[in-house]
């Protein structure tokens, strides 16, 4: 893997202990910066190319800058945890992956499968966790690149101070051109990090401010042999047509050895601001005239508080215990105005928003609170056995007040209270007789968890009920070997995941209405495999197969005037296989190169599965050259330009974003070590 998942690197996120990842009983994966700078990797994609399990897909209706997840089948937003420097990013509501970049980044963690228990969310698919350098640490370097359609990207990596006061700061600004000339992102971000000794314990502060403004693509309606109907440049936008993001976060850490424990706390504080500006086509509506699109500005504010306190402590000899509380509070504001107008199906300029006539007005303010304790203890009853289990009590309090002038008002409150857990056993059945690092290991994880469920972030009124909380029950056995003198690495799991409580479009007393208990099970196989050939070539496979099924599921579908049940039916856009194979090769001076190939298999792109498609392949490439402290070299992201039908848009009916087109990236790198 190339570094990217060697099972003896040492991780933090999966459990509280600083484990090596083949003794911790999940699928862990880790991600180097050198891994990471060996492939020229610039965004969450390439990062996650390597990782069995895993695809990334445009942003969709989230812009181009953010990413679309699918692990283990499951593509729900919010079904993922995005963990930077151990702060849920995205808060109470969802993932902000349209702010996260990877300058400044020491390494990635990914557990596939539900969250650990000391965070104040929870995950059903899994936890990707971006861990930048600390203060003071990782050197100072610089980045340039260079690419297509007036891409470019120019960072700063800068260590201050490295003495008693740590400090140091990231700069970075990023613009994306895409073969649509309406769309493409602009970001310009800031972090400072400084750290010092406070009487017995480590105290930190870090500032983190990033401004985006991202101007999406849209999504194309499909025909029933599964082929887009409209070209991959056409937008359907207004001509003003933008997602424009501030955020800016504060934290401040403290940690302080009380010689029976470790204490840990750590606070922030994030403030976000989105103005958007976004139109879809009526699909039905694509071959006539007048009135054939429906379009929203909205302004939106989150602001989130979260804080987390613990103590690690051993208990015993073997047994070594976490428990402490957190609460992550979210207060969200929105605000949208409705308009219909006209997309030129030539592809002319359509109308501003500012134009248009307003259909509707709505508003939505919703308050969440959560509450948690929680403990996380691991026992070795034996140097080859490790128990690993979490329960955490979770409390959620949310309010929301809505308003459309159309639907009228709606006030809601909901309080819940119950149990998580997870328990995991790893066995290391094997290991060399020499006392290198050959061994074997199985394990087990048994899983129990919840999540509030997802705010629509979409221009409707949320009138109606605060739904139940979605449910999920898991089961994941597994083996990881490590071989040839630890050369070589390979993982293998099975697992079994129902998720009940999903969200259900339906028709209520003569209204559309959105309801709980959708019914959704995931099943499959998953290998990882890893081969050092040589200090400078390394090799990876990985494959995943998926079988993703509605349970008891109903859905009111498109002009149909009951709802329609979808029991046994394939979860839309979840590809039955992904095969990825990649190479590594060069060493730290001279030329170096990797290559990446991934196979995503069939799948459907509506969830009656009448519209199937057949699978495709996708190739990145790299090549450069290393001297000193500089690297040059140039990257061919989506070698064969593919532009596949892969993420459902929500807003847009029966539309579906593509495949980003071709990108070449030209980069310079220096190191000022």
């Amino acid at each position: 893997m190339g570094n990217a998942s060697t099972l003896d690197t040492i991780q933090v996120t999966a459990t509280r202990f600083g484990d090596p990842v083949q003794q911790v009983p999940n699928s862990v994966v880790v991600i180097t910066s050198e891994e990471l700078a060996a492939r020229g990797v610039h965004d969450l994609r390439g990062a996650l190319a390597n990782v069995a399990g895993v695809t990334v897909g445009p942003g969709g209706d989230d812009g181009i800058a953010s990413a679309s997840l699918g692990l283990l089948g499951r593509r729900e937003t919010d079904d993922f945890l995005l963990v930077i420097d151990g702060i849920p990013a995205g808060g109470a509501f969802t993932p902000q992956f349209a702010t996260l970049n990877l300058h400044g980044v020491e390494r990635i963690e990914i557990i596939r499968g539900t969250a650990p228990v000391y965070f104040g969310t929870t995950a059903f698919a899994g936890t990707v966790s971006v861990i930048h350098y600390p203060a003071g640490r990782g050197g100072s370097n610089a980045s340039l690149s260079v690419g297509t359609r007036g891409s470019f990207d120019v960072g700063v990596h800068h260590v201050l101070s490295s003495g008693p006061l740590r400090q140091s700061v990231t700069l970075d600004a990023t613009r994306q051109g895409v073969d649509d000339p309406r769309a493409g992102f602009r970001r310009v971000h800031g972090a400072y990090r400084a750290a010092t000794s406070v009487g017995a314990g480590q105290a930190r502060i870090d500032l983190d401010l990033t401004a985006l403004h991202d101007r999406p693509a849209s999504p194309t309606p499909v025909s029933p042999a599964g082929i887009a109907l409209l070209p991959a440049s056409f937008n359907q936008n207004p001509s003003d047509g933008r997602i424009d993001t501030t955020r800016a976060m504060i934290s401040a850490g403290y940690d302080l050895p009380l010689g029976f424990a470790q204490w840990s706390s750590v606070v922030s504080l994030t403030s976000t601001r989105t103005d958007t500006v976004r139109g879809f086509l009526n699909a039905s509506a694509i071959d006539g005239a007048g009135v054939n699109a429906a379009g929203y500005t909205q302004g939106r504010w989150i602001e989130d508080l979260f804080a987390n306190t613990h103590l690690t402590q051993a208990l015993a000899r073997g047994v070594e215990i976490t428990y402490g509380l957190n609460v992550l509070l979210g207060r969200l504001r929105i605000e949208n105005r409705q308009f219909d107008y006209l997309v030129p199906l030539d592809g002319s300029q359509p109308p501003d928003s500012g134009t248009l006539s307003t259909t509707d007005n709505t508003r939505l303010n919703d308050r969440r609170s959560l509450f948690g304790t929680y403990a996380q203890m691991r026992w070795k009853p034996s140097t080859d056995v490790t128990v690993l289990g979490g329960l955490r009590w979770n409390h959620i309090d949310e309010s929301r007040d809505a308003y459309g002038d159309v639907e009228g008002s709606d006030h809601q409150v909901a309080r819940r209270s119950r149990f998580t857990g997870s328990l995991g056993v790893n066995w290391r059945a094997w290991r060399d007789a020499d006392g290198d690092l050959d061994d074997l290991s199985l394990y087990l994880n048994l899983g129990n968890t919840f999540q509030p469920p997802q705010v629509d972030f979409g221009p409707d009124a949320q009138i109606g009920p605060i739904l139940l909380p979605e449910a999920l029950r898991s089961v994941e056995f597994g083996a990881k070997l490590d071989g040839l003198d630890g050369r070589f690495d390979l993982a293998l799991s099975a697992f079994l995941v129902d998720i009940a409580n999903r969200p259900q479009s339906i028709t209520l007393n003569g209204q559309p209405a959105v309801v709980a208990g959708g019914q959704e099970r995931f099943r499959g196989l998953l290998a990882d495999a890893h081969l050092q050939l040589t200090a400078g070539a390394k090799l990876s496979f990985q494959y995943t197969s998926n079988k993703a099924t509605y349970g008891n599921f109903l859905t009111q579908l498109d002009g149909s005037a009951s709802a329609t049940q979808l029991s046994g039916k394939r979860i839309a856009l979840v590809p039955d296989h992904v095969l990825g194979l990649g190479a590594v090769l060069g060493s730290s001076l001279g030329w170096h190169g990797s290559v990446t190939v991934r196979r995503i298999g069939r799948r459907f792109l509506d969830p009656q599965n009448q519209i199937a498609v057949d699978g495709f392949v996708s190739a990145d490439w790299l090549a450069g050259y290393r001297w000193h402290d500089t690297d040059i070299s140039l990257a061919i992201d989506n070698l064969g330009d593919r532009r596949d039908l892969v993420v459902a848009s929500e807003l847009g009916p029966s539309q579906v974003y593509r495949t980003s087109g071709r990108r070449i990236t030209l980069t310079l790198n220096r190191r000022f070590d």
